[in-house]
This record gives structure tokens, C-alpha cells and sequence, in this order.
């Protein structure tokens, strides 16, 4: 069996390494987004962020896009609950793990996390694994 230690070395290795390989987004993001560009969904989404930033005019584009939205506009992105913070949690757990025995799913109703039993928390907030010590985040 891993050890505490040995099991948070690898949630911080994994963590560190899973986040700027992997984009974290749902379907109304691209949606917003890709509506946006005026691009085809396929040119859209072929695109890396790198792509994107180099395009000066659709990264300009898409900034502006994101200045002039209403409220309403952007609240329909993550009013449903669906996102980065889910998608971080459930990724890195099922990771960690070779099954979800252990692990727990937190919510305040807006955020998601996960932690497991021996106090390794996912919080995509931080991009990173946290340790738990007196139930408070300690990197």
C-alpha cells in the first residue's frame, strides 16, 4: 500500500503536470467563444491558446467579446455548475486513484473540489495539489 507522503508527492507531480497540458472548458465556452471568432467550429477548436494569443486580431476579437458581454451573457456560462473546477476535480482523482474509493467531492454550490480520505485536496483554484492540516489547504 502507498504511503501518505509517497500518495502526495504523486497528487503534486500529477497536478503540476496535468494543468497546462489540458484545456478545462464546457460546450457554452465554446460556444460563446466560437460564435465569436468567425471561424468554423472546426477552425475554432483545432486552435491552441498559443494559436489564438498569435493571432492578434481574433485574440483581440475574442478579448473584446469578453469586455462587451452583458452580464447575462456571461452568467450562462457558468450558471449550470459545469466547468473547470468539475472537470479538475474528477480528472486528477480518477488519476490518483484506481478507483473513486477514498476520494470525496465537495461543493458550496458554485465551486467543486475533490479530496481524498488522507487529505489531498484538487481545488482548481490553485492549479495544484494542497494538503489538508486542520482542515484548512497548506501547499
Amino acid at each position: 500500500m502507498e504511503s501518505t507522503t509517497g500518495k502526495w508527492e504523486r497528487a503534486k507531480a500529477l497536478a503540476l503536470d496535468t494543468w497546462p497540458k489540458t484545456v478545462f472548458t464546457n460546450f457554452l465556452y465554446l460556444e460563446f467563444f466560437g460564435r465569436r471568432s468567425k471561424l468554423s467550429p472546426y477552425e475554432f477548436l483545432k486552435r491552441t491558446a498559443e494559436e489564438v494569443k498569435a493571432d492578434a486580431s481574433l485574440y483581440k476579437t475574442l478579448l473584446d467579446a469578453v469586455e462587451e458581454a452583458s452580464d447575462e451573457d456571461l452568467e450562462k456560462m457558468w450558471r449550470e455548475g459545469w466547468g473547470t473546477c468539475s472537470a479538475w476535480a474528477i480528472l486528477l482523482s480518477s488519476r490518483l486513484s484506481e478507483s473513486l474509493q477514498g476520494i470525496n467531492f465537495a461543493s458550496d454550490g458554485t465551486h467543486r473540489t475533490a479530496y481524498t480520505d488522507d487529505s489531498i485536496l484538487f481545488n482548481s483554484s490553485a492549479r495544484n495539489a494542497l494538503q489538508l492540516e486542520d482542515r484548512k489547504p497548506v501547499r
